[in-house]
């Protein structure tokens, strides 16, 4: 890894100062490396294969892959759904048919529920009817046998 080290370096045209300068470490770290001494961090090797447009593995190992793993992290929420569709289109299709059973499920029962609070209103409505009639009948009896009863007083006291 010493000897690549130092040829990627000399490849890209740069002095050991002048790399200690793009990644921000000491000269002398380089010089460690490219001796054998010291190896880098993977900080350090991350930032190398980025500048020498490499992969680490070639760096490490002396190997170039031949198609370099590429892992990128989408930016946001929608990327994010979008890779998911790409790379799942049939489980997609089977959430869409599950959420739109669960959704005509959820209407329907709802239809239910509204139809049955409908009759129980009528019912409550038709039992309150009848306590009214009642309440009438009673009312119109009371006042019935109220008048009744004044008139026996006024027939007996005043005749």
């Amino acid at each position: 890894m010493n000897e690549r080290l130092r040829i990627l370096r000399e490849q890209a045209g740069l002095s050991q100062e002048q790399l200690a300068g793009q990644i921000h470490i000491m000269r002398q770290a380089i010089s460690k490396w490219e001796l054998g001494h010291a190896e880098p961090s993977i900080e350090v090797l991350i930032a190398l294969a980025q500048l020498y447009d490499v992969t680490i593995d070639y760096i490490v190992t002396g190997k170039q892959t031949e198609e370099p793993v590429a892992f990128i992290l989408p930016k946001t929420t929608t990327e994010l759904v979008l890779h998911f569709a790409q790379e799942n289109k049939g489980m997609i299709i089977a959430i869409v048919a599950i959420l739109s059973g669960l959704i005509i499920s959820i209407n329907w029962a709802s239809h239910i529920m509204v139809c049955r609070l409908v009759r129980v209103k009528v019912k409550i409505l038709r039992s309150t009817v009848m306590l009214s009639s009642v309440i009438a009948e009673t009312v119109t009896a009371c006042a019935v046998s109220i008048n009744a009863e004044k008139s026996s007083i006024a027939t007996r006291y005043c005749v």
